[in-house]
């Protein structure tokens, strides 16, 4: 290729790049509810409550904030209680977030501290406050090991069934805050000696709310949050790294340094990280960061629509006597919901990127269908690698069929996707194509299904017809 033509290439590629930013841009504004245009260049950071901490209720909202900056309202709940051996409603821990599999809890403390008292008083007071907000966590692990069930209300006031026994994991955080302590003596000043510690074999973090803060900005998805906790946890528990501060172990992690730190591992050495690791990250990928920045901005549409999906509890398609599924029906409408969202919430904020991408690209292309061979949809099936639940988006011009219709040809795209690829969990979403001034959405998630396979020769067919390799397949109702 000379390089004339390599030039034509590279400014058709800017040219080509230049006009999708314009259609997102295009596309963004539609995304509106009740009138209201959502913002989400600052949507993140509207969701943050700006608040001094004067108190340890004030703590508890700041720290409710920073988990819903990780999460969405539905699966935040704060102050559950649980029921004891006398039939006593007690507090099972401050704040309980759920993530798939996993369960991140909180225990926050507050405690004030005389910057005129020695040394030695100040660092016994603030360890006493960690240990004593540690201890409390003894009430969670009991209830964990005995795979008790929960009733708690999330921040959005539903109240939800919790059964432990559902999550494998867990990570223990502990949240401290003495205030005032910025403003301490030089040698008055402390940093938390013991960042890491395992209470009844159970990993426990701890962090300060100013530094948890910032962990939250650098992963800020629940996903992203519990890799990097069991990173730190790694590191920690193996004795293979000092105290250091948190951005710069954040710092050290991002630039791959994780080779270095298992080296060091393997020949059981001890290595202590630097003041400043962090200035000189932000420095040396400073173009890395803006650009990271930008291809993050439009995937918090994603977490937009994630909050917004409660509206969809009760709003199902039934099921027809001949359909061959088996859903499990013992739960309720709130409870089958959460369950959609512990898969909707389970992508990593890189996943959400191109999930994201693939909601406009499909629909740009049902508006180019409707105009090209008259069918006024367009779906795409995204299958992340590494990941178990696989995303369905479906595009349809609302002028043409009808919400229930929408919904019914969602519920059919998933089930015959989670049939015809053996796809173990399957969500999915419907909006209106490009014509649309006012967006809706519907959400749909096949997570608790099985196939009568006696019965299953007309739902095959369909999913044949559906999934063909086709430009598009004709719209199936046959079985709703």
């Amino acid at each position: 290729m000379s390089k004339r033509s390599k030039a034509k290439e590279i400014r058709r590629k800017i040219r080509r790049e230049k006009k999708s930013e314009e259609r997102k841009e295009n596309i963004q504004p539609q995304w509106m509810r009740r009138g209201e245009i959502i913002d989400i260049s600052h949507w993140r950071e509207r969701r943050i409550e700006k608040s001094s901490i004067s108190s340890g209720d004030t703590l508890e909202k700041i720290a409710a904030s920073l988990c819903e900056r990780i999460s969405i309202q539905d699966l935040v709940f704060v102050s559950p209680k649980y029921i004891d051996g006398k039939g006593i409603e007690k507090e099972l821990c401050d704040i309980l977030v759920l993530h798939k599999n996993c369960l991140l809890v909180f225990q926050v403390k507050h405690r004030s501290i005389s910057p005129d008292a020695t040394p030695e008083v100040i660092f016994g007071r603030a360890s006493k406050t960690i240990h004593h907000s540690v201890s409390q966590f003894d009430a969670f692990v009991t209830n964990f090991l005995s795979k008790a069930n929960i009733k708690a209300n999330n921040l959005r006031d539903n109240k939800c069934n919790i059964m432990l026994s559902d999550f494998a994991q867990v990570h223990l955080i502990s949240l401290v805050c003495f205030p005032g302590k910025a403003n301490f003596p030089e040698n008055s000043n402390f940093d938390i000696h013991n960042p890491y510690q395992e209470f009844k074999s159970f990993p426990t973090h701890i962090f300060e709310i100013d530094d948890f803060s910032k962990v939250t900005l650098e992963f800020d998805t629940t996903q992203d949050l519990s890799e990097y906790l069991s990173i730190r946890r790694k590191f920690y528990s193996k004795n293979c790294i000092g105290i250091s501060k948190e951005l710069d172990l954040i710092a050290a992690i991002k630039m791959n340094w994780e080779q270095f730190f298992s080296d060091f591992e393997k020949r059981s050495e001890f290595i202590s990280l630097e003041d400043g690791i962090w200035d000189e990250y932000v420095k040396r990928f400073s173009k890395p960061i803006v650009k990271r920045a930008k291809l993050n901005k439009y995937s918090y549409i994603y977490d937009y629509l994630l909050s917004s999906s409660w509206r969809a509890i009760g709003y199902e398609v039934p099921l027809p006597d001949n359909f061959p599924v088996e859903i499990n029906q013992s739960r309720s409408p709130i409870d089958r919901h959460m369950q959609l969202l512990l898969e909707f919430n389970s992508f990593k904020r890189i996943h959400r990127r191109d999930i994201v991408d693939g909601i406009f690209s499909t629909i740009k292309r049902a508006r180019e269908n409707e105009r090209k061979i008259n069918t006024p949809f367009a779906f795409r099936l995204i299958q992340e690698v590494g990941c178990n639940t696989s995303f369905l988006i479906l595009a349809i011009n609302s002028k043409v069929h009808s919400r229930k219709e929408r919904l019914a040809f969602l519920h059919n795209l998933c089930m015959t996707a989670s049939y015809k690829f053996r796809i173990k969990n399957v969500v999915g979403i419907a909006t209106e194509s490009e014509e649309t001034t006012f967006r809706t959405e519907d959400y749909f998630g096949c997570c608790e299904i099985g196939f009568d396979y006696s019965r299953i020769d007309n739902f095959s067919n369909l999913s044949d017809s559906i999934w063909s390799g086709h430009p598009q397949p004709k719209m199936a109702y046959e079985f709703v």
